[in-house]
C-alpha cells in the first residue's frame, strides 16, 4: 500500500502557511493538515509554486473528495462535505498510485493512532489503502526540541544502505540543492565526535537508543525521560558549538 510521509499541522499559522513558497517537495512526501473536527474545508495556492493535489478525508479515515491545484492561482477548492483533515501531494500522486474517492486511509491520530480504527476490534478490519506517517523532518524536530539521542538508518542518493549513525542535537535545519525546505539537516554525529550532514529524503527509519522505531513526535518525548531537560544544557555538557552558517 502506498505511504505518505507528511509533515502534520494543526496550529493556525501552520496551515496559513501550508507549502507556501518551496519550490520542491520529495516523491512521497506531503503535508496533512489536521483540523481537530470536521467541517468544511477551503483551500488555494496563492504563493504556492509547487502543482499539488488534495484530498479531503473524514475524521474515520475515508477520502471524500481529491482535487488538482493550479499553482499561484487565487481559485478557492472547497470540500463538498465536512472533513477534518485534508492532505496535499504531489500533483499525480494519487492517480499514480490509484488511490480514489471511498479509498481508507490510515490517519495519524494523538499519539499515532488511527481515527478508522477507534472503537472497533482490530481483527475486523481490512487493511487502509494509503497510510500516513509522520515525516522525519517532524521527528527530527522534535529531536532538536527535547534535546535526544537517535539513532538514524540512511540511504546514499543511490539507493546503498549505510551503518546506522548515533546523532544528537543541536540541529540546523537548511534547505536542500533541489530546493526541499528543511531538508537538510546538519547534526552531532556521536560516533565520530563531529557534526555531519543528512539529507531528510534519504532517511529510512529513526530509532531509540534501545533500537526501538520511533514513528513520530510522541515517540520522540517518551525518549526524553532521564534526557537534559534543554538543548542547551546537552550542548554544554558535549562541548559542542555548532558551525555557522555561511
Amino acid at each position: 500500500m502506498p505511504v505518505v510521509k507528511a509533515e502534520i499541522v494543526k496550529s493556525h499559522d501552520a496551515m496559513a502557511t501550508g507549502l507556501m513558497e518551496r519550490k520542491y517537495l520529495p516523491k512521497s512526501a506531503g503535508m496533512l493538515f489536521d483540523f481537530g473536527r470536521e467541517k468544511h474545508l477551503s483551500f488555494w495556492m496563492r504563493n504556492t509554486h509547487i502543482p499539488l493535489q488534495i484530498a479531503f478525508i473524514s475524521s474515520k479515515g475515508v477520502v471524500k473528495q481529491i482535487e488538482s491545484m493550479v499553482p499561484l492561482s487565487d481559485r478557492s477548492i472547497r470540500s463538498s462535505s465536512e472533513c477534518r483533515y485534508a492532505l496535499e501531494v504531489n500533483d499525480g500522486w494519487f492517480d499514480d498510485n490509484m488511490v480514489r474517492v471511498g479509498a481508507t486511509v490510515a490517519v495519524p491520530g494523538e499519539g499515532g493512532g488511527n481515527p478508522a480504527q477507534e472503537g472497533t476490534e482490530q481483527k475486523n478490519q481490512l487493511p487502509p489503502d494509503v497510510v500516513i506517517e509522520q515525516s522525519y523532518k517532524d521527528i527530527l524536530k522534535a529531536v532538536d526540541d527535547y534535546g535526544v539521542s537517535v539513532v538514524v538508518e540512511y540511504i546514499t542518493k543511490e539507493g546503498m544502505p549505510l551503518p546506522p549513525k548515533s546523532i544528537s542535537p543541536p540541529i540546523e535545519f537548511s534547505d536542500t540543492s533541489d530546493g526541499d525546505v528543511n531538508g537538510l539537516v546538519t547534526v552531532w554525529d556521536d560516533q565520530r565526535a563531529r557534526y555531519t550532514s543528512l539529507i531528510v529524503d534519504n532517511i529510512i527509519g529513526i530509532k531509540d537508543p534501545n533500537g526501538n522505531p520511533i514513528v513520530n513526535a510522541d515517540g520522540v518525548k517518551a525518549v526524553f525521560t532521564g534526557a537534559p531537560t534543554k538543548v542547551q544544557d546537552d550542548v554544554s555538557s558535549k562541548g559542542k558549538l555548532m558551525p555557522s552558517v555561511e
